[in-house]
């Protein structure tokens, strides 16, 4: 099984990720079907700010070497918050929904 390495969950309105560089976060799916969402970050409020998200990639469910599930957004998925002034370079999402 692999394993999953999303660098940040961000879910306070007062929270600030700014000038970093995230790369080569992964996340997938954690129920049979699922979907993996937000291979860098998963974002339900803040900010994030001047960064540059590369080489990151969201999984669906692999079940029989097929993807059941949806990976949505290879760099970033958003429920809430906002993204400004960030490079979005080289990411997979396995379903639609990959920024790059």
């Amino acid at each position: 099984m692999t394993e999953q390495f999303r660098l940040f969950i961000i879910s306070n309105a007062g929270a600030v990720v700014e000038g970093f560089t995230l790369t080569n976060g992964y996340a997938r799916a954690l129920t049979s079907g699922g979907a993996g969402m937000g291979g860098a970050i998963l974002m339900f409020d803040g900010v994030v700010h001047d960064c540059r998200l590369a080489r990151n990639q969201a999984q669906g469910d692999i079940q029989g070497g097929a993807a059941n599930g949806h990976g949505r957004g290879g760099a970033i998925y958003m429920s809430g918050g906002i993204l400004e002034d960030c490079d979005i370079l080289d990411n997979i999402a396995s379903g639609n929904g990959s920024a790059n």
